[in-house]
């Protein structure tokens, strides 16, 4: 039996936000063509968002902890100038 990815489609790496949003277009159309059932495609559809959410929440933490690393050098050499 076909499952969500239907018999001749390769499941997509989910490593990066642009890898989920193709996924979760992909169901979308499938769900649309009626080639999968709608309780696959709630599954995957929300399975996608939480990932989605992971992978731009990791993001987020990335560039705050860069943002912080910066801040603080800037800090120790504003503190290492002579005043």
């Amino acid at each position: 039996a076909d499952g969500p990815y239907g018999s001749d489609e390769a499941p997509t790496p989910l490593e990066t936000f642009a890898d989920v949003r193709r996924a979760l277009a992909r169901t979308l159309r499938r769900l649309e063509k009626g080639s999968i059932g709608r309780a696959d495609g709630q599954v995957l559809i929300n399975g996608y968002g939480t990932l989605a959410n992971l992978i731009r929440d990791s993001t987020s933490d990335d560039v705050i902890e860069r943002l912080e690393r910066v801040e603080a050098k800037q800090s120790a050499g504003a503190e290492a100038r002579p005043h």
